[in-house]
């Protein structure tokens, strides 16, 4: 649950931060940025990081376009007492096979990983990872903080 809700922050940051831009302008810009902050953080040599980035790249928006893609990530809920049980049905399995196909590229992504950098470079590729969303998560809530305090300022 925690990871849904921190994916779907990531998300509504990445939408909030890019609003004025072509969506595929916004998939770029948060591919370069996640991306320089992990490589930063994985301390990787200059031979790891020119085999390293491309895949790193591809795998980051491989895994955005399939988010942004998903029936489940696109329900309107207003229009959820309309619907019936075969139309929740078609949801939820939505929802799991995204889960699936999501797990299924991560791992064989993880092995293109293990060709060109070493397993302990792999494991703080992860742990960037983590961190990153966390800190998204962090700019999130102060966003709605100040959003909060600008828009109760005026009134």
């Amino acid at each position: 649950m925690k990871r849904i809700i921190l994916s779907l922050l990531l998300l509504s940051v990445s939408a909030i931060s890019f609003a004025e831009k072509n969506e595929e302008e916004k998939i770029q810009e948060m591919v370069e940025e996640k991306t320089s902050y992990i490589i930063e953080r994985m301390g990787l040599t200059p031979e790891e990081t020119e085999k390293f980035v491309p895949i790193y790249k591809k795998y980051i928006t491989e895994r955005i376009n399939t988010f942004d893609n998903s029936p489940f990530e696109n329900f309107n809920y207003k229009e959820e007492k309309s619907m019936s049980e075969e139309e929740f049905k078609k949801i939820n399995d939505a929802y799991v096979n995204g889960k699936v196909n999501r797990a299924l590229s991560a791992k064989l992504y993880y092995e293109r990983f293990r060709e060109v950098i070493p397993e302990s470079k792999i494991y703080k590729m992860l742990i960037a990872e983590r961190d990153f969303k966390r800190e998204l998560l962090k700019r999130v809530q102060n966003k709605g903080c100040q959003h909060k305090a600008t828009t109760t300022n005026k009134k």
